[in-house]
């Protein structure tokens, strides 16, 4: 099994369901990392708006 994969099979495993969130800002590094990822994700039909 690849590592990719064993990482992936892992969150899944271990995924959960947050209900309570913490009250202190997220810094800002951390969050240009997020939505620099999430512009490499796929959209529906490609359209990448």
């Amino acid at each position: 099994m690849s590592q990719d994969f064993q990482s992936f099979e892992e969150l899944v495993r271990w995924r959960r369901d947050v209900r309570r969130f913490r009250a202190e800002p997220v810094p800002s590094d951390i969050l240009d990392e997020i939505l620099a990822i999430a512009d490499l994700s796929p959209s529906v039909g490609n359209s990448q708006p």
